[in-house]
């Protein structure tokens, strides 16, 4: 009998996470910090700028976010296509979606910016995830020497405000988190709500 009412509870937690593809949202949240930190190594081990693209669109009927990076082949600041090379597979992020950001998620005193309020400078070539064009809607560039920028200037800090989805509705509630992204060192930290 405690068996079947603790299975019955559980359901709904297992089925969110199913319908992620099997990820939780935290399990998502790190993996996007990983890949970003990845996409930031490389531009420092090949001693050139690299783009990471982040749109949101459809994969295989369900919504997700989609990372993509790109390395100038040249090493300057160069974002036409044919000096772009990518450096990575896509990385899918389903059920993962932007939302703006709450400094008071965060802490932070003003001076950040919020990367789903802020449109791209960078017009990088959209991905084809599953046979349909992905729209990229934001790109952050690391330099060679590992600093994140959303355009020419350096920031304090660049933050992605992150929520799961389901189906193309967020989730509501609590269950938010934040990806800052310190803007010289890059360093990169979670906050959860």
């Amino acid at each position: 009998m405690v068996v079947s009412i603790m299975a019955l509870l559980a359901s709904p937690s297992l089925l969110s996470i199913a319908a992620q593809g099997g990820q939780s949202f935290t399990s998502q949240i790190y993996d996007l910090q990983a890949t970003l930190s990845l996409v930031r190594t490389a531009a420092m081990a090949k001693n050139t700028f690299v783009w990471a693209g982040i749109g949101e669109g459809k994969v295989d009927g369900k919504d997700a976010m989609i990372v993509v990076a790109y390395a100038s082949q040249d090493g300057l600041n160069d974002v036409t296509a044919d000096n772009l090379a990518p450096i990575m597979k896509d990385r899918i992020f389903p059920g993962l979606g932007m939302m703006p950001i709450t400094r008071v998620l965060t802490g932070q005193d003003p001076g950040g910016t919020d990367l789903h309020t802020t449109s791209a400078n960078w017009s990088l070539p959209n991905p084809t995830v599953a046979g349909a064009v992905v729209p990229l809607t934001q790109a952050i560039l690391f330099s060679p020497t590992g600093e994140a920028f959303l355009a020419s200037t350096p920031l304090s800090y660049i933050e992605i405000g992150l929520q799961p989805l389901h189906g193309a509705v967020a989730s509501g509630g609590n269950n938010f988190a934040a990806l800052q992204i310190s803007g010289i060192a890059s360093q990169m930290e979670v906050f959860r709500n």
